[in-house]
């Protein structure tokens, strides 16, 4: 089981998870918010699809700078968007 910091709420995650417009930062608070709730990185992995190194990769992440690294990263360097539309329900 992964450690969350509580930088948002278990609900506040959920709600951001939910509303977010942003496909990849929606997922990315789905995965975080999952594991807030105590769920395993082999849990989360299957339901989001998500290896479990980059849960781990993701999870540390927010642990140390917060919800504002969540989403797609990529899009300031030039690479191609990989989340272009949600593709899951919660």
């Amino acid at each position: 089981m992964a450690h969350i910091a509580e930088h948002l709420s278990v609900e506040e995650l959920g709600r951001r998870a939910r509303t977010s417009e942003d496909a990849c930062a929606a997922r990315h608070y789905q995965a975080i918010w999952l594991l807030a709730q105590g769920q395993t990185v082999a849990e989360v992995a299957a339901v989001t699809g998500f290896v479990s190194r980059w849960l781990e990769q993701l999870a540390r992440r927010y642990n140390q700078f917060g919800p504002d690294v969540l989403g797609d990263r990529r899009r300031r360097n030039g690479a191609s968007q990989m989340c272009s539309r949600k593709t899951w329900l919660v």
